[in-house]
């Protein structure tokens, strides 16, 4: 249609907006009961589409579609408040009465959920489901309540990433192997993983004497040329913006995290992240004595491997335990 309107304010809702405007819509209209802070889609797509020309009708809901000549004409929405949070932690959108206003359309789509088709599952309650309809199964073992059906993705968790669906996937398929083996159904050890904490948790003296370097802009099409088209819209970085993109790389994490035997140890011992309270002390750290070799103290766990390396291999005393 000419004049279309979306209902929902998730990214889906924005993909059906930005959709609308490259198969040629004249008009896109998204209609969204909650306001710009409470909108599920990321911030990103919001922007690429407004600058799409996609309009959003914040704090309104639709209540009735009119039709005329068997097509959909226009549809009455009435605008909404915010008032305290319901269950999801968002503010819950109430009607203000007498503020209905239409607007004309000729097309409208709903982008307000999803729900899985359970047609194709047994009926007879063997299979558990959830009041939302999603199927229940164990978050470890990915096990349902009907023996040797194993489940996972957004059948289980409502809607949610590609990764998490991988992920559940996996387990499930660990599971599997152990039910077809004749094994008992447990939960398999999850891997030892630390980190260094949330973003707003990390020391940022551990990075003083790193340089700042803002993030470069990604170069976009332009707003006119997006239109009755789906060329891509992100244009990619040049040879040498990409280089110094990747250089702002902090090298924070691990590079032997899938090789480390001290992992692996970490794991099979069932070993503990938690962290040790009270203040952190900041050593040195050495970059200049060796060009292959790093010497960072404050990763030091106390192995030993460099005392004795320098012992039995070298033949020099220089480092001990104090």
């Amino acid at each position: 249609g000419q004049k279309v309107a979306i209902v929902g304010g998730g990214n889906t809702a924005i993909d059906a907006a930005r959709t609308a405007i490259r198969l040629g819509a004249g008009e896109v209209t998204i209609v969204y009961r909650r306001s710009r802070e409470e909108m599920p889609a990321s911030d990103e797509e919001i922007e690429q589409a407004e600058l799409e020309g996609v309009k959003i009708h914040f704090l309104a809901a639709p209540v009735k579609l009119t039709a005329q000549n068997g097509r959909v004409a226009a549809m009455e929405c009435i605008r909404m408040t915010l008032g305290e949070p319901d269950s999801s932690g968002r503010r819950r959108p109430e009607p203000i009465e007498g503020s209905e206003f239409t607007t004309g359309v000729d097309t409208v789509i709903a982008a307000i959920g999803q729900t899985i088709d359970t047609s194709g599952l047994p009926q007879d309650g063997q299979l558990e489901l959830d009041r939302r309809g999603y199927i229940i199964a164990k978050d470890k073992t990915r096990q349902t309540s009907l023996e040797g059906v194993f489940a996972g993705g957004d059948c289980v968790s409502g809607p949610a990433t590609a990764v998490e669906a991988v992920a559940a996937g996996r387990r499930a398929t660990l599971s599997i192997n152990q039910y077809l083996t004749g094994q008992p159904i447990a939960p398999v050890a999850e891997p030892f993983t630390i980190t260094k904490g949330e973003l707003d948790e990390i020391d940022i003296t551990d990075y003083k004497d790193v340089a700042r370097i803002p993030r470069m802009e990604m170069p976009v099409l332009d707003q006119e040329e997006r239109k009755g088209n789906f060329t891509e819209t992100e244009l990619g970085f040049s040879e040498e913006v990409a280089k110094r993109e990747a250089e702002r790389c902090l090298a924070c994490g691990c590079l032997d995290v899938f090789e480390c035997e001290l992992r692996k140890l970490a794991t099979e011992y069932g070993v503990s992240g938690n962290r040790y309270a009270g203040h952190k002390r900041h050593l040195p750290i050495r970059e200049d004595d060796h060009p292959y070799i790093i010497s960072d103290p404050n990763k030091c766990i106390l192995c030993g491997r460099c005392v004795r390396i320098c012992t039995e291999v070298q033949g020099v005393g220089a480092l001990g335990f104090v």
